[in-house]
C-alpha cells in the first residue's frame, strides 16, 4: 500500500507540473509524403495563399543550412520553440529552446544561392519573369487592357496557370554557390524556472490563438521579420510579423523577452519608436561570414 500511495502521490505531482498550453495550434499531420517532409510550416500549405505557399515551400533552403529540423510535421524530442529574425539582406539569427537550453545561431544562409537563368529558353525566361509579377495569374478585377492581355497569354500558354510549372522554373534558375556556410553556436543554460515564465509570456500573449500572419496597419520598418514556431507533445503552432514602429503588441514583447534572454537584444530590438530611433533597429549587418 505505502509504495501504491508512493507512486501515485508521484504520478500526481508529475501531471500538475507538465506545462499546459491554451487552445488553438495545429495537429500534427498522421500521414505525410516524402515531397512534403521539406514543407517547414506543413499546415499552413493549404490555407495560406498560393504566392506565400510558393516562397513557403522553399523555406527549407534557409533552414537547412543552420542544421535545423522541421518543427511542423512530428513532434521533437523535447517541447521547443523557435525563434527566427531575419533582416531584409538576409542576416539572420535562429533562437531555440527548450525546457533546459537555449541556443543561438547566427548567419546568412542566402550566400549559398543564386539565379541562374542561362538553363531556360528565351520563352521559359519571360515566363518566369511574368509569374514572379503576377503569380498566380489572375484576371479578376483587373482592367480590360491587363485582363485581355492575360487572357491572350494563358490561352497561349496554359501551363502559366499550374504552379507546378512555376516551381520547375525556378528550379531550373536555382544554383549553389560554392561558398562554404558556417554560423557561430551559444548555448545557454535555462532553467524550469526560466523556462516557464517564458511559455507563460507565450500563452498569455494570445499566440496560440492568433492568426499565422500578423496583420498590423503600418508599414514594415527596414525590411526586417520575425517567426515564432512552438513544436509541444501534442500540437504545433507558427506565427510571423513584419517589423512596424510602435508595436507594443503583447506576442512582439514575449518575442523580445527571447531575445533578451539570448543576450541579443544589443543587436535585436523588436520594439522602438518611430520618433526616437536614429539607427536600424539590428545591426545584424555587421555579422561577419
Amino acid at each position: 500500500m505505502r509504495y501504491f500511495i508512493s507512486i501515485t502521490i508521484i504520478f500526481l505531482i508529475s501531471c500538475q507540473t507538465q506545462t499546459k498550453y491554451p487552445e488553438g495550434g495545429f495537429d500534427y499531420p498522421k500521414n505525410i509524403s516524402s515531397d512534403d517532409t521539406n514543407f517547414y510550416y506543413y499546415p499552413l500549405k493549404d490555407i495560406e495563399s498560393k504566392e506565400d505557399a510558393f516562397q513557403d515551400e522553399y523555406a527549407y533552403l534557409f533552414y537547412e543550412p543552420f542544421d535545423e529540423p522541421n518543427l511542423s510535421i512530428k513532434p521533437q524530442s523535447k517541447e521547443t520553440f523557435r525563434l527566427t529574425y531575419s533582416t531584409a539582406f538576409g542576416n539572420s539569427v535562429i533562437i531555440t529552446f527548450t525546457e533546459d537550453q537555449m541556443i543561438v545561431k547566427k548567419g546568412n544562409p542566402s550566400i549559398l544561392y543564386f539565379e541562374d537563368t542561362s538553363r531556360l529558353t528565351k520563352t521559359e525566361k519571360f515566363h518566369l519573369s511574368l509569374l514572379k509579377r503576377r503569380f498566380p495569374i489572375e484576371t479578376k478585377g483587373k482592367n480590360p487592357f491587363m485582363k485581355k492581355y492575360l487572357d491572350s497569354l494563358t490561352k497561349q500558354y496554359p501551363q502559366l496557370l499550374d504552379p507546378n510549372y512555376y516551381h520547375k522554373l525556378y528550379e531550373k534558375t536555382l544554383s549553389r554557390s560554392s561558398k562554404l556556410f558556417s554560423y557561430p553556436i551559444t548555448k545557454i543554460s535555462l532553467t524550469k524556472h526560466e523556462f516557464n515564465s517564458i511559455i507563460q509570456l507565450i500563452n498569455s500573449s494570445g499566440f496560440w490563438g492568433m492568426n499565422y500572419k500578423v496583420e498590423l496597419e503600418c508599414t514594415p520598418a527596414d525590411g526586417y521579420g520575425f517567426t515564432l514556431e512552438a513544436n509541444t507533445k501534442n500540437k504545433y503552432k507558427i506565427v510571423s510579423a513584419v517589423g512596424c514602429p510602435n508595436d507594443t503588441t503583447k506576442f512582439t514583447k514575449a518575442c523580445q523577452k527571447i531575445i533578451e534572454i539570448a543576450k541579443m537584444d544589443k543587436e535585436i530590438n523588436l520594439i522602438w519608436s518611430i520618433k526616437t530611433i536614429t539607427v536600424k533597429p539590428d545591426n545584424l549587418n555587421k555579422i561577419k561570414e
